[in-house]
């Protein structure tokens, strides 16, 4: 082998275009995470949207921003929590079983959909992508997923 094609061979593959490494998946259960955000480690509740070995994503009531320290904790069994960083945050629609809504909010999320009226403040959450500091094994994803 010449000594290109071995400094070529020693090139780790590019990530995907999406800048992931390990492949997602969809958790559709309305799975409640629990979190501790620096600097204060005030505790928030969101919903889990999709979880790989390397991080996850969640909607929550209000914006965090890139680069924050938090401490993640998902209801599953065997699954400890995990120190992560935000990498993105973008407006989403809240989810009607979000969390934080009263249910006087869920009635009133729920009527403005039906309506097509404009929704309300509480309608409004954030969808925000975690990295973990060390990731998930194989074992803890499946856990999450319930498999």
């Amino acid at each position: 082998m010449s000594r290109l094609a071995s400094d070529v061979a020693s090139i780790p593959a590019a990530a995907p275009a999406s800048g992931r490494v390990q492949p997602r998946h969809v958790v559709l259960d309305g799975s409640v995470v629990h979190l501790a955000v620096r600097p204060t480690f005030g505790g928030r509740r969101g919903l889990l949207v999709d979880v790989s070995a390397g991080g996850v994503g969640l909607v929550l009531d209000g914006p965090l921003a890139p680069g924050t320290a938090l401490a993640v904790q998902v209801s599953a069994a065997g699954v400890e929590a995990r120190p992560a960083r935000v990498a993105h945050c973008r407006p989403h629609p809240a989810p009607i079983d979000a969390p934080w809504l009263s249910w006087r909010e869920r009635v009133a999320v729920t009527t403005c959909r039906i309506l097509r009226l404009p929704e309300p403040r509480a309608a409004r959450a954030w969808f925000v992508g975690c990295e973990f500091a060390r990731p998930l094994g194989d074992d803890e994803v499946s856990e999450i997923l319930g498999r």
